[in-house]
């Protein structure tokens, strides 16, 4: 008996157009110990980061261009702020915007209000 998409052999099986597919196993690599030198050899700290976020942390934050940011400048500057977070309780940010953002509402657009 013949399908719409697929045919069928004499025992009623269908036949298959395309080969079944292999899988291969795939498992995360070993880790020799559990310290921070041997866990920085997957990925280091700057790779975890996208491009984007990478690029402002670097260039507003710590003032430097992305090739001069280190691993070592990043995970100070994490443990830093973890630091000032007090067991899951983030601090309130309406006084942080009222001290350090500057509007200027003469000009129409909205991005390059507050950049200037």
């Amino acid at each position: 008996m013949n399908g719409g998409r697929y045919t069928m052999d004499a025992d009623g099986d269908v036949e298959m157009s395309v080969p079944q597919p292999i899988y291969e196993v795939i498992t995360a690599p070993r880790l020799t110990s559990w310290d921070p030198v041997a866990l920085n050899v997957c990925i280091t700290v700057k790779a975890s980061l996208s491009a984007e976020m990478l690029e402002s942390v670097a260039t507003y934050v710590i003032g430097k261009s992305v090739s001069d940011v280190t691993d070592a400048v990043l995970t100070q500057l994490i443990r830093s702020r973890f630091a000032k977070v007090d067991d899951g309780y983030i601090p309130d940010l309406c006084p942080l915007f009222r001290e350090t953002l500057s509007m200027n509402v003469k000009i129409d657009n909205a991005e390059a209000r507050v950049l200037t």
